[in-house]
């Protein structure tokens, strides 16, 4: 249930108006000592906010790609920037 909790505690600051930080890496979890022979597990937290409109610019031949595979031109870009990030801060996976 550690997806459970992460998001239930996440969701708490978010409502306590606390910032959330970002993930520690894995190498520096592991090479603190106070973690001994602690074994660290990835768990993905699910964290909802309140959309905020942009104005965005975009070529027409990507705008009409993007209709043309989704319904939902917000979520396309969003999805993809959350890939993107995903891919950036962890190359690895």
């Amino acid at each position: 249930m550690a997806i459970e909790a992460l998001n239930f505690h996440v969701a708490g600051m978010l409502e306590d108006g606390e910032t959330i930080p970002a993930p520690s890496p894995l190498d520096d979890i592991m090479a603190d000592p106070h973690h001994g022979n602690a074994v660290a597990v990835l768990i993905d937290a699910t964290v909802r906010r309140q959309a905020v409109r942009v104005n965005v610019s975009l070529p027409q031949d990507l705008l009409e790609a993007i209709d043309r595979v989704s319904d939902n031109r917000s979520r396309f870009l969003a999805e993809a920037a959350r890939e993107k990030l995903q891919h950036t801060l962890n190359p690895a996976q």
